[in-house]
């Protein structure tokens, strides 16, 4: 620090020409020790005193152990104290915490972040067949950074397969909250819309729900001390706090085994010119890895994205009460005029279309998967989840994810083409027959059953119905041989005759 100090002091000397030594006559063979003692001397003090080496060595790894946790403490902080203002700045918390972390992302470049550096990609299923469902990827520009260096950065994430670690889900549930208790763009108009400085200032973190300006950037301090809380009583070391994204995001694509330059095109590091001059570029294996979509398929597969909201829920949200209107009326306009103006409005509208239902999508699913999670204020607050038709998509939800098909099953049809359709009628045919041999092998068991109650019962008449033929029998033989009659037996039976009675 010092010595960029005194270059620059040098370099102003020089510049008014007050100076006319050269860099190498200031910068002499003592100025070299004393920049190496003062490189050594922290880590020679951390030694000399035995402070935690873990702050440095292992910090990342432990916070990737704990990461479901943090997210955990997060998200009960967000409805743990009264009041829209904490809840909103709850889940805007846990929103930058899952952000930072899923795109790698300096915490400065969402706290500059502003609305309209925001937009959706659908991405088709992939060319290599691994992916069965399109993948939504939210993309934000980065136009001021440390490594810009003029240029513009961006950052990018997609849906988590697990709902409760979705950076696209954190980001609709604050989205949603924010607008409810701002009614921000609520009577915005066309022209509205179409004017840049009406809209373009507006930033992602302002403190709007404090009637603050919205376009002024949110300090640090905003998000750091609620999570160096939160590390705190997970019982984590506090070597880092604002840029721990930095930090926890490689390490989870390390323990994912993902290849290191993909790692560094996610989190946009300088490491050679060309990777900085096409940072625009979508790493789709890192993103799909981060997102929980690893692994020896690797395809994308995420059934709650399947579960299409109904209108009415849709246009009930605080986005949805006019993202539509909006989107339609923008989408003319643009469609009217020249089609490189209006651009931002349109691909900001838009994604906040694909952000309305992504967020009715994840809400159902929380609720199905983590019942424990609907007492959030968000839930008894917005009227989107006091309506019949809530009820219902939920319990839509429910069936579909239980009754979801096998991942695999599912990815067999992009490998052999209408493999998968017969897999699914052999299953079903041989389900039906399976049930028609059961229902068969139950009739055959209540006839056996009748059966030997028949026969027992006509076992008592077939004994009466051979006496009574015997007794015909042996007065017919008595009519027909008098002879007889001497040896017919008295002691037995009146029908039983001599057996050498011809």
């Amino acid at each position: 620090g010092f010595k960029a100090v005194i270059r620059k002091i040098y370099k102003d000397h020089k510049a008014t020409a007050c100076l006319n030594l050269q860099w190498d006559d200031i910068w002499t063979n003592a100025c070299n020790d004393l920049e190496k003692h003062v490189k050594m001397r922290a880590p020679k003090i951390k030694k000399a005193t035995y402070q935690e080496k873990v702050n440095r060595g292992f910090l990342p790894y432990q916070l990737v152990e704990k990461y479901p946790d943090i997210e955990q403490e997060l998200w009960t902080d967000s409805f743990k104290y009264h009041g829209a203002r904490s809840h909103a700045k709850g889940l805007r918390n846990r929103y930058l915490f899952l952000h930072l972390t899923s795109g790698i992302l300096r915490c400065e470049s969402l706290h500059r972040a502003e609305l309209s550096d925001f937009c959706g990609l659908v991405v088709p299923p992939s060319d290599e067949k691994r992916d069965v469902h399109s993948m939504f990827i939210m993309v934000n520009q980065i136009p001021l950074g440390k490594t810009n260096h003029g240029r513009t950065l961006y950052g990018r994430a997609t849906r988590h397969r697990k709902v409760e670690l979705c950076a696209v889900a954190a980001f609709s549930f604050y989205i949603q909250f924010r607008f409810h208790c701002t009614k921000e763009f609520l009577h915005f108009t066309v022209d509205d819309w179409i004017d840049n400085k009406k809209w373009f200032d507006i930033k992602l973190l302002a403190d709007v729900c404090s009637n603050a300006d919205n376009t002024k950037e949110l300090s640090n301090d905003g998000y750091r001390e609620p999570l160096r809380e939160v590390l705190q009583r997970l019982g984590l070391p506090l070597s880092i706090v604002l840029h721990l994204g930095r930090q926890v995001g490689p390490k989870i694509l390390e323990w994912l085994e993902e290849e290191a330059g993909e790692i560094e095109r996610l989190g946009n590091w300088n490491h050679s010119t060309q990777a900085t001059h096409y940072s625009s570029k979508i790493p789709i294996k890192a993103i799909r890895s981060i997102a929980g979509f690893g692994g020896e398929g690797n395809f994308y597969y995420n059934p709650r994205t399947q579960v299409d909201p109904p209108v009415a829920l849709l246009k009930c949200t605080p986005i949805g009460r006019w993202v539509y209107e909006a989107h339609a009326a923008i989408e003319e306009k643009v469609s009217a005029c020249d089609q490189s103006k209006h651009q931002t409005a349109w691909q900001v509208l838009c994604f906040l279309k694909d952000l309305n239902c992504t967020f009715l999508q994840d809400a159902a699913a929380m609720v199905v998967l983590h019942e424990g999670r609907k007492n959030h204020p968000i839930y008894s607050t917005l009227d989107v989840f006091k309506m019949d038709e809530w009820d219902a998509y939920c319990d839509t939800m429910k069936a579909y994810l239980e009754d979801d098909e096998s991942p695999l099953d599912a990815n067999l049809e992009s490998v052999i083409p209408g493999m998968a359709r017969w897999h699914q009628i052999h299953d079903r045919q041989m389900k039906q027959l399976t049930d028609s041999i059961e229902s068969v092998k139950a009739v055959a068991h209540l006839v056996k059953d009748s059966v030997h109650t028949v026969g027992r019962e006509q076992n008592g008449h077939f004994d009466e119905l051979k006496e009574s033929l015997a007794e015909c029998l042996a007065s017919a033989a008595l009519a027909i041989l008098p002879s007889a009659k001497s040896k017919f037996d008295k002691k037995a039976p009146k029908w039983k005759l001599d057996s050498n009675l011809d």
